[in-house]
This record gives structure tokens, sequence and C-alpha cells, in this order.
């Protein structure tokens, strides 16, 4: 069981995201928390390409209390599922939640994969008033935005986009998006909690590009969902040095990122993200020159 959050840090995490009202174990604060958490904190592999982090791997990522509260809550970063959903789960468990947490097996273009190569996704069981909720904070650029009942082959509609929980002979739950009038399942589960040292597992593969097995080695990707009215949203997203908008499941090119300057221009205007002066891999032929052992050209 990773350490709870001082009473002073939720507070600090519940102004973050803009919680309002009394902090109680039900459902309506289960979901405010949950969209607020969204909302709040991109979904991103920024860590995995600065360059001041090369060689050291620790300051990539941790996932102790102190470190994702520091990153996410005071310097105003995302982080990757793993980072995302470990500390809405911290929340959650300081509340007074009963959450399991989960080892998922990711999908989206994996699933004629083998399964012990599928890439993992960490997520959560919330169970409450007799009622059981998936809790995910962040699967990439697609993915819930607040709780959903577990309850399967029973769509549910947040904001503009649709999901529905089906099984499969291997896995009890299959977590499933509506794209383009087709069902595309993101990841699955069963019912068996995940072990913290599971955790620290996909965490040390995925920071470190160079980590055999690595995700994200030649991916900077950075999204987050975007209120859009009352009852839609759209979805705002960077990958590697192409910046898109992302409506009703089709993307839109918005902006080419040239140089470090204009990086740091798109990362403060759509993602309200200030980025470290050193330099970020950006573009692909940057990343494979790290990955080489060759020293990237930054501009």
């Amino acid at each position: 069981m990773r350490e709870p959050l001082s009473h002073e840090q939720l507070q600090q995490y519940l102004k973050k995201i803009g919680f309002k009202g009394a902090v109680t174990v039900n459902v309506p604060t289960l979901n405010a928390i949950v969209e607020g958490h969204c909302f709040t904190f991109p979904f991103e592999t920024l860590f995995c390409h600065r360059a001041d982090y090369d060689g050291c791997p620790s300051k990539r990522s941790q996932l102790t209390t102190d470190w994702l509260f520091d990153k996410m809550v005071m310097q105003g970063f995302g982080g990757r599922c793993i980072e995302l959903n470990v500390l809405l789960q911290t929340v959650l468990r300081k509340i007074g939640f009963d959450v399991m947490p989960l080892d998922a097996e990711y999908l989206r273009h994996c699933e004629d994969k083998p399964r012990e190569q599928r890439p993992r996704h960490s997520a959560a069981i919330v169970t409450l008033e007799n009622q059981q909720f998936l809790v995910d904070a962040g699967t990439g650029a697609i993915g819930l935005l607040a709780p959903a009942p577990l309850i399967l082959d029973s769509p549910v509609t947040q904001y503009s986009e649709a999901f529905r929980l089906m099984t499969t002979p291997e896995l009890t739950y299959v977590l499933q998006i509506r794209r383009d009038g087709q069902w595309t399942a993101l990841y699955g589960f069963n019912m068996q909690p995940a072990e913290d040292t599971s955790y620290e597992k996909t965490n040390n593969t995925n920071k470190d590009p160079k980590q055999p097995g690595a995700f994200y080695s030649t991916m900077l990707v950075c999204t987050r969902p975007v209120r859009d009215g009352h009852a839609s949203n759209t979805r705002y997203l960077m990958l590697n040095d192409k910046f898109y908008h992302l409506k009703a499941g089709e993307l839109t090119e918005i902006q080419t990122a040239q140089s470090q300057q204009q990086l740091h221009q798109i990362f403060s205007e759509q993602f309200h993200m200030t980025l470290p002066s050193c330099p970020i891999r950006f573009t692909e032929e940057q990343m494979q020159a790290y990955l080489n052992g060759q020293t990237p050209i930054f501009i």
C-alpha cells in the first residue's frame, strides 16, 4: 500500500481540480473527483523525452505519493496512465473510498498480440453503495471521463463519447469506445487486484525510452479533454511535432512545431503547461538518434 496523502496535500489537490463542496464518500463526490482529475491533468509522456533526465530514469518517474503530487499538483504537469491513476487512487483512498487497483491489458491495436506481449494499463474498481464503478484517469487520447458502472453491455455516454463493457473468453471485462459507428476495444481486465510490484514493473519499463518494450520510446504525447458546451467535449492532442484537434472521432491538424520555442508555445497555450528549459525530443528523428546512441540535433 502506498503512503497516503496528507490533509494539506488533499486540500491542495481539491483546489487544483476545482472541487467545491463537502468531501463525502458518495456517488456525487466520486463523479466530481474523477471528472475533475480527468479534465485537469493531461495524459503526457514529456518526462520520457527530457534530455536532462537521460541516464537518470528515477528522475523520469516514481510512483511515490510525494513525487506524483509534486509533478502534477505543484509543477502543473500530467502523466502517463499509471501516474495519473496511482495519484487518483491515492486521493480516493484518502477520502475513504474502497479502491481496488487493476492491472489491465491494453487492446487497442494490440488484440492480435499474445497476451504476455500486450502493453499494460492501470485503472481501478471503486465499490460504493452496493455498486461497482470502473475508474480510469487516462487512456491516451481516448478514454473514460467519469466513473462507469461495472455493468456488461450497458452503454454509457460521457459528454460526446460513448463507452460500454463487454466480456471475452479470456477477459471478464473489456472496455470499448464507439467510434465511426463501431465499437473498438481499449483494454480488458479480470477482477484481480493489482500488486504494487506489477505497477512498479510497468512504470520501470515505460518511463525510460531505452528500456526493451518501452511503449513511448518514439512518441511524445500530450492530450487533454476540453468541455465544448454542457454535454459535449473535444480533445487536444500533441503527437511528436504535430498538434491536433480531435472532435467527433476526427483528427484535424492545427500546427506543426518546428523549434523548441514553438513547442513551448503550444504547450503553454493549449495545455497550460510551462515546459522546462532543457531540450525535449519532439521529432521521431531526434528520438531515434537518442535510441541509437547518437546526439540529437535540437532546433
